[in-house]
């Protein structure tokens, strides 16, 4: 038998039927879990500096200064902007602990944690 022709025959069984429906979408609706507070990534990056002998002029001009700047490219939303974002900063780093040429000090910065935690 058709069903619409089923439904006009039936109407009190239809609307019985549509009411039953909806109740059960709505409880459902209402049982499904929530979350006070989700869990969301914040993704960051930790760089650390050794410049033994180093004033803190020396250190912010020829590492802080070459680090900092790229690492304030603001805000990645996706998993590959963060990894183009960690592979600028790892280069950046290196510059930094190569340094000048005619500087014979000892120095190095590494990049600790360059990804995202919870």
């Amino acid at each position: 038998m058709n069903p619409a022709e089923l439904t006009l025959q039936k109407e009190v069984i239809a609307w019985v039927t549509l009411a039953l429906l909806l109740f059960g979408g709505w409880f459902a609706y209402e049982r499904l879990g929530r979350f006070e507070a989700p869990e969301f990534v914040i993704r960051q990056a930790v760089v650390v500096t050794s410049y033994p002998g180093a004033s803190p002029a020396q250190v912010a001009e020829e590492v802080t200064d070459l680090v900092e700047g790229p690492a304030k490219i603001g805000f990645a939303r996706t998993h590959a902007e963060l990894d183009q974002v960690c592979e600028k900063l790892h280069s950046k780093v290196a510059e930094a602990a190569r340094g000048p040429r005619s500087s014979k000090s000892s120095r190095s910065a590494s990049t600790r944690h360059c990804g995202h935690t919870t």
